[in-house]
């Protein structure tokens, strides 16, 4: 094996293994990237003697919403916590570049033989997970230091959003490998069943959710058709700009109407609609540039009905749309609106076959963000910066320049 095919080698091994230490340990997504791109930076540099440069549509992003989150410090409600979360996130994600970068300078071809990992890394994962599900978290218990207490299921659903969004890019490499025909077959077969029984026997919503809206986009959206990823993207811009109306419809159809409060008092969906409203009406109170990166967790009183969310704070607002309107207000609607334009435009100069896996990964990750976790979450950030490089590592099969 030639120094180049090892290095390939193991830095699939370091991709695809995330899965497995992120069913008990999903915090470490937020190193992993470092970790594996300054490692793996430095063989290819100083042993290989190769060149390395900066990935340019991910200094765009990344710098982009890195420096949003900085400039928020100035009119935040707590500038100093606020500077804080900012460095950590720029952190993560522009230290993340090295890893993105390397995955630049792997074409398809070079990492066909290896394709296959990250499906049996999910497997080794999902299946790590079913089995704690099965002995009460006994592993999970273990390894944090917590045996004899009891534990619900949920507490295994970052791990289990984690691996979904894996999944796409994981089949899509799966179909690329040189490995018998057979074997991609029952490893397909075998990752994509091992997830539907986490779906099954976890707690979480989102992630099903979004590995619906993925799965339907992927079958039943004219891919061929670029035009039609420009109609997305003008589609998501449209829902950013128009989240305060939404929210403010579907909290008074759904939570203020006496027909619904009579039957859906304990009602999941309206608890969040409940988080969206009030946030949402706050955020209106500076609906320019917004109260700062991660003011949600800093407003101490919402001063709201307390139908359904009965505390008077709440951590994020848990959906993606109306944390942007309380955190960057109108201006940070149209700096994401003109990132999600430049994304979509380079999701549509790719082949057909990589734009549906792109694109389906792309609201898989939307829909989850809409009704789940704060946008800002260190563990979901890292995430993102490793699906950044398994894109890098699809999009191209021939030889870079």
């Amino acid at each position: 094996m030639t120094q180049h095919k090892k290095f390939v080698f193991w830095f699939m091994i370091a991709l695809s293994i995330a899965p497995l230490f992120a069913v008990h340990f999903p915090r470490f997504l937020a190193f992993w990237p470092l970790i594996v791109g300054l490692g793996f930076s430095g063989w290819w540099v100083f042993r290989l003697k190769e060149k390395l440069t900066l990935p340019r549509p991910y200094i765009i992003i990344a710098g982009t919403v890195a420096a949003l989150c900085l400039l928020s410090s100035i009119w935040s409600i707590n500038s100093q916590d606020t500077l804080k979360d900012a460095i950590r996130l720029a952190g993560i994600l522009l230290l993340g570049a090295p890893l993105v970068a390397l995955s630049t300078k792997l074409t398809l071809n070079d990492i066909r033989p290896y394709a296959h990992f990250l499906a049996i890394g999910l497997i080794a994962g999902a299946a790590l997970c079913i089995l704690d599900f099965c002995i009460d978290m006994r592993i999970y218990a273990f390894t944090h230091d917590r045996i004899g207490e009891r534990f619900t299921n949920a507490i295994m659903n970052r791990s289990i959003v984690y691996m979904t969004l894996c999944l796409f890019p994981a089949l899509y490499l799966l179909a690329q490998s040189t490995i018998p025909k057979e074997q991609k077959i029952m490893i397909g077969i075998v990752t994509s069943f091992y997830i539907l029984i986490l779906f099954y026997i976890g707690e979480n919503q989102s992630a099903p959710l979004g590995f619906l809206m993925g799965t339907l986009i992927y079958f039943l959206f004219p891919h061929k058709f670029k035009a039609m990823h420009t109609v997305t993207a003008l589609a998501v811009i449209t829902t950013l700009f128009a989240a305060p109306s939404i929210v403010s419809m579907l909290y008074t159809l759904m939570v203020e109407s006496p027909e619904t409060l009579a039957f859906l008092k304990e009602g999941y969906p309206y608890n969040r609609i409940e988080i969206w409203d009030f946030v949402i009406k706050y955020a209106m109170q500076s609906p320019y540039i917004g109260f700062g990166m991660e003011s949600t967790k800093q407003v101490p009183d919402f001063h709201h009905a307390r139908l359904y969310h009965t505390i008077p704070n709440v951590l994020h607002p848990h959906n993606f749309a109306v944390q942007l309107w309380m955190e960057f207000g109108l201006f940070g609607i149209i700096v994401y609106s003109a990132l999600i334009f430049y994304l979509m435009k380079t999701i549509t100069y790719q082949d057909v076959q990589p734009r549906k896996m792109f694109l389906s990964l792309f609201i898989l990750f939307l829909s989850i963000s809409a009704i789940a976790y704060g946008i800002w979450q260190s563990w979901w950030i890292g995430s993102i910066v490793i699906l950044s490089a398994f894109s890098a590592l699809i999009s191209h099969p021939e030889k870079r320049t």
